[in-house]
C-alpha cells in the first residue's frame, strides 16, 4: 500500500505526527518511512523529572546514542532536566554511566543545542564533550559547580551564541567576562536565573556590557542586587536594540520603567516582550511610563502582567489593560493578566480589540465564564481561559472582588 507512495510525500505526511510513539510506530512501516521518520525521532529527545522512569530512560538513551553513531548524528536538541546522581556504594557503576553518557554526546556531532540542569549532575567530563562539539550553540546548565565540574571549562565553547545559568555560583560568574571578552559581540542571549543570590550583581553585569553589543535577549532572575544602572549599561553598548527583556526579583529599588522608557538603548525595533515583577505602586505616572515603556513596538505578540501581592484594585489598572489591548490588539497573540481578578467589561473589551488573539489567561469568576465568554465560541476563536481560584485570597477579598 505504502510502497506505491511518492518519495516526496513522505516528509509531508511524517512532519503531521505529534506524538513520539506515533513516529516510533512510521518508523516501522517500511524501509523508506524508517529513513524519513528516524531523522524526526531523534531531532529533539527531552528528559524531565516528571517522566516515568526517566532515569533509566536516560540510561537507555545514552546507551543507544554511545553504539549508534548513526542515530547520535540526528540529535539537534538535547534536554536534559533529569540525570541519575551517584548513589553510595555505587560509584563504580556512575563512572560506567559518565563514561557512556559522554560517549554518547560525543556521536552526537551535530548537536545544536544542549540543556543540563539537575543539580549535582553535570560532570567536568560531560562539558569537555560539549566543548568538542563545533556546532553547538545554545547551552543552559546548573551553575552549582562545586564539587560537579570545572567553571573553567567554560572557555572552551567556541561558538556559542546563547547561554543560560540556573543559580550561578561565584566561580561562573567569574568566567562570564572572560568569556564575553574573548568572543565579543558573539552572544544573542542570556538568562541568569538565581534564587535571592548576590552573585550577579550591577559590577558583573556592566563588566560584560562592553562586550554584549549584539544582545537580543536578557533574562534576569532572583538577581536581587541587580538595578537599572547595569540594565541602562547594556542597553547604552548594545547597537541593535533588545528585542526581549525580562527582569523579575531584581531589587527592590528598581526604578526601569520610568529611565527605560527614555533610554536611547530601547529603541523601536520589529518585536519585543518585556517582563518585570515587583512591588510596584500603581500610579498615574507609573502608567504613563510603562505605555511609553511599550510605544515603540509595532508588533507586540505576548503581552504578560502579574501582581507580586493578591491585594491590587482592579480599578487602578483597568484603563491600562483597555489601553494596552487598544494600542496593541492588531498584533497580540496573548493576552496575560494573573493575579488580578478582573472586571467582565474589561475582558470584553480586550476579546473585541484583539482580532488575532490565541490566548486569554485571566482570573475571572465561574458564572462570567460561563455566561459571557460562551458567545466566544461563534468566533472560532481558539482561546484558553485560565481561572484559577487557588489565590491566596482571603475571603473578604474574594468577596469584595466578586462582579455580577
Amino acid at each position: 500500500m505504502f510502497s506505491s507512495l511518492p518519495l516526496d510525500v513522505l516528509p509531508l505526511i511524517i512532519d503531521g505526527l505529534t506524538k513520539r510513539s506515533h513516529i516510533a510506530t512510521a518508523c516501522l512501516v517500511s524501509r523508506p518511512f524508517y529513513d524519513v521518520a528516524v531523522i524526526l525521532l531523534y531531532r529533539v529527545i527531552s528528559v524531565y523529572a516528571w517522566h516515568k522512569d526517566g532515569k533509566s530512560k536516560t540510561i537507555q538513551l545514552f546507551t543507544v546514542l554511545a553504539e549508534n553513531a548513526s542515530l547520535a548524528r540526528y540529535v539537534r536538541v538535547l534536554e536534559l532536566r533529569d540525570f541519575p546522581k551517584a548513589q553510595i556504594g555505587q560509584y563504580s557503576k556512575h563512572e560506567a554511566l559518565l563514561r557512556l553518557t559522554v560517549a554518547g554526546l560525543r556521536n552526537c556531532s551535530f548537536l545544536r543545542s544542549c540543556t543540563w540542569t539537575r543539580d549535582g549532575t553535570l560532570d567536568s567530563s560531560i562539558l569537555e564533550a560539549l566543548a568538542n562539539l563545533s556546532g553547538l550553540r545554545s547551552l543552559e546548565i546548573n551553575g552549582h559547580d562545586s564539587g560537579n565540574y570545572d567553571a573553567s571549562i567554560l572557555l572552551r565553547f567556541p561558538h556559542l551564541d546563547k547561554l543560560s545559568f540556573i543559580m550561578p555560583s561565584a566561580r561562573i560568574a567569574h568566567q562570564l567576562p572572560l568569556w564575553t571578552q574573548s568572543h565579543s559581540g558573539q552572544l544573542r542571549h542570556l538568562t541568569l536565573i538565581c534564587k535571592s543570590s548576590s552573585v550577579v550583581s550591577d559590577q558583573l553585569l556592566i563588566s560584560l556590557a562592553p562586550n554584549l553589543a549584539s544582545l537580543e535577549s536578557l533574562y534576569l532572575t532572583g538577581c536581587v542586587k541587580v538595578t537599572e544602572d547595569s540594565v541602562l549599561t547594556l542597553l547604552s553598548f548594545n547597537h541593535a536594540g533588545i528585542r526581549n527583556l525580562g527582569l523579575e526579583g531584581v531589587s527592590t529599588q528598581f526604578t526601569y520603567v520610568q529611565k527605560l522608557a527614555t533610554s536611547a538603548g530601547y529603541g523601536a525595533v520589529p518585536s519585543r516582550s518585556a517582563t518585570r515583577t515587583g512591588r510596584a505602586q500603581i500610579t498615574h505616572p507609573w502608567i504613563l511610563h510603562l505605555q511609553n515603556l511599550l510605544k515603540p513596538v509595532h508588533t507586540l505578540c505576548f503581552l504578560q502582567i502579574y501582581a507580586s501581592t493578591p491585594d491590587i484594585d482592579p480599578e487602578s489598572i483597568d484603563g491600562l489593560l483597555k489601553d494596552l489591548a487598544l494600542t496593541h490588539g492588531p498584533t497580540l497573540l496573548r493576552f496575560s493578566v494573573h493575579r488580578i481578578v478582573m472586571k467582565p467589561d474589561t475582558i470584553q473589551h480586550i476579546v473585541s480589540s484583539c482580532p488575532l488573539l490565541e490566548e486569554l489567561f485571566v482570573v475571572l469568576q465561574p458564572r462570567f465564564l460561563v455566561r459571557r465568554l460562551s458567545h466566544q465560541k461563534s468566533r472560532q476563536m481558539p482561546i484558553n481561559v485560565e481561572y484559577n481560584w487557588r489565590l491566596p485570597l482571603s475571603r473578604t477579598e474574594f468577596a469584595n472582588s466578586a462582579y455580577q
